[in-house]
């Protein structure tokens, strides 16, 4: 007989998976709001997964997407092999859970949606600097007018990006994005990258000339 045949088995595994995926919701809403509360001017560094980069907001979202993973499959488990518990002490566990739960639920309903909306777009310019090293471009998604772009280093050895505090601020053509638009240009010269971004040529203005940054692996 498998471990998990037995009811006081399968009781404990559902207690686990549903503690598991509280903890999941809550620490990220924690983190969150000690991010909000963090003095203004303070960056968090995006974190680099695979092929993408995310902001740590966003990456504590999937956090909290498998949160709800785990009571989902909590859900499953008691629907096949748990049963309602009539009593009071039964309603008593069960009543706080489940406002617990819809509560949670609903917030990572509200927050996923509109921090995935808001949060930066990352992209991994081309091409790679000696030894892997490469440059990442943000683009403020939240910009009504203008457009902002700060620049990252994303070294070949490490998951977290590190500023370089430089950055590219557009007074027209709100919403667009210079990597997208194909408005910039990367060159290497040894471990430093020389930088350029400019506006497109319909908001692109004289006065407003493309300066090279200077951005250097050795960090």
């Amino acid at each position: 007989m498998s471990p998990l045949h037995g009811p006081g088995d399968r009781r404990w595994l559902r207690r686990a998976l549903w503690w598991t995926g509280l903890v999941m919701i809550v620490g990220p809403i924690l983190v969150g709001w000690s991010m909000l509360e963090a003095p203004t001017g303070t960056v968090h560094a995006p974190l680099h997964l695979g092929t993408i980069v995310l902001g740590q907001a966003q990456a504590w979202c999937l956090v909290m997407v498998a949160g709800i993973g785990c009571w989902t499959a909590c859900l499953v488990l008691l629907a096949r092999h748990g049963r309602l518990r009539r009593s009071r002490r039964g309603l008593l566990i069960a009543v706080p859970r489940t406002v617990v739960s819809v509560i949670c639920t609903l917030t990572v309903g509200i927050c996923v949606p509109a921090v995935w909306l808001f949060s930066d777009t990352y992209h991994v310019l081309s091409p790679a600097g000696p030894g892997g090293c490469r440059i990442v471009s943000a683009h403020d998604n939240v910009a009504m007018v203008g457009d902002y772009n700060r620049i990252w280093i994303l070294p070949s050895s490490r998951p977290l990006l590190q500023p370089t505090g430089l950055s590219y601020d557009f007074d027209s053509g709100p919403g667009i994005d210079p990597v997208q638009e194909g408005t910039f240009h990367l060159a290497w010269a040894g471990r430093t990258g020389s930088l350029s971004m400019w506006e497109p040529p319909q908001y692109q203005r004289e006065d407003q000339p493309s300066t090279p940054s200077v951005v250097s692996c050795d960090r």
